[in-house]
């Protein structure tokens, strides 16, 4: 990656109404109430992720999301907001587009925690709201963490397994 590709990297505020979710994206059941509330209480840290330009030609808008269509509709449904923050890619076509998107929704999906490490960050923490955990959460990893693991996953647990939708990805 070189000079040019990191500048092009930095976050711009664009409209909301210049970007939309692409039309093959396929994750659904985004928890927006929750990465709303992500939002408010932590400010937006997650820029969403657009396909801006191709063989760095600049593409007619709405520029498709490629990363980010919750944070969006987050942002847009449950905040009001009429700016995002946005980082502008360049794709050399769609399959490249899409390609990106699995693997920023998939690789996250197969990421784990340190249980142990994580229910003391979560305790340490004066209050929860905007974490993406509850109380219950943290019981439901302790009991996780405290039985029936075997000694490689001692300590690491996927929250795919325990939310069915990964917590720990709350701004995506």
């Amino acid at each position: 990656m070189g000079d040019d590709e990191m500048t092009r990297l930095t976050a711009v505020m664009r409209r909301a109404e210049t970007i939309c979710p692409a039309p093959w994206n396929v994750r659904t059941n985004h928890d927006l109430d929750g990465i709303a509330e992500s939002i408010r209480v932590n400010d937006f840290r997650d820029p969403i992720e657009v396909w801006a330009t191709q063989s760095r030609e600049r593409l007619p808008e709405p520029h498709v999301i490629v990363a980010g269509a919750g944070r969006w509709r987050a942002a847009v449904e449950r905040l009001g907001l009429e700016e995002v923050p946005v980082i502008e890619h360049d794709f050399e076509d769609v399959q490249a587009a899409q390609r990106y998107s699995i693997a920023n929704n998939r690789l996250t999906d197969k990421s784990v925690f340190d249980a142990p490490a994580l229910i003391a960050q979560l305790e340490a923490l004066p209050e929860l709201d905007g974490t993406g955990f509850a109380l219950e959460d943290i019981d439901g990893l302790r009991s996780i963490a405290g039985g029936g693991m075997s000694s490689s996953e001692e300590g690491a647990i996927s929250l795919r397994e325990r939310f069915i939708v990964p917590p720990f990805s709350v701004l995506n």
